[in-house]
């Protein structure tokens, strides 16, 4: 026993602390070269998305801006309706960011206003769908016994003023994204042609 003893406080005891140490530090920089990977990989995936968001709020915006004087002048008594003058406005990049995963990777306040704008363009599209509808069936038109159908103004002007309080509030959204995503992701992602003056 006693001999044992012996050998035990003859062990290199620095030379083991540092091997143990050694092993530690390698565990940790392999778990934060890990972590840093995954958080790029996250941070690449929520820019991928944002990126497709912008393109699609531009091409969103700049309809809304070819037509929205037209509405306003309807709304305001200046010209009679002449139907619609905008299609249907896209709404697929968010619901696309959100199946790939990439929603919780983006900034918050940005990731508000995203899903404000989308809900309000499925509100435009809801009105714009609904109006075409009532125009196919009928509704819009009303009978005069002289002169057959007319298509009904007062109809096409109702459904027009929601349009406009809707686009107003877009292209308000629009620009506060625009600044958001300047803000935030500036050096990534150029957003400064959201809404941009035609």
């Amino acid at each position: 026993m006693f001999s044992s003893k012996k050998n035990f406080t003859k062990l290199p005891w620095k030379l083991l602390s540092i091997e143990a140490a050694l092993v530690v530090f390698s565990v940790l920089l392999a778990l934060a070269i890990n972590s840093w990977r995954q958080s790029r990989s996250h941070q690449q995936l929520a820019q991928r998305a944002l990126k497709g968001i912008v393109e699609e709020v531009e091409r969103n915006c700049a309809r809304m801006q070819s037509v929205h004087p037209y509405y306003q002048k309807v709304v305001n008594g200046q010209r009679q309706p002449g139907g619609l003058r905008i299609g249907f406005i896209r709404n697929q990049a968010w619901d696309a960011a959100k199946t790939i995963g990439a929603g919780p990777y983006i900034d918050y306040e940005i990731v508000a206003k995203v899903e404000d704008i989308y809900s309000w363009q499925s509100d435009h599209r809801s009105i714009v769908k609904s109006y075409v509808t009532a125009l196919f069936t009928g509704i819009l038109q009303k009978e005069e016994a002289e002169q057959g159908k007319k298509e009904n103004p007062e109809g096409e002007k109702a459904a027009m003023k929601e349009l406009v309080t809707i686009q107003e509030v877009l292209l308000e959204d629009y620009q506060e994204l625009s600044t958001q995503v300047e803000e935030r992701y500036g050096m990534s992602i150029d957003a400064s042609n959201i809404c941009k003056e035609n």
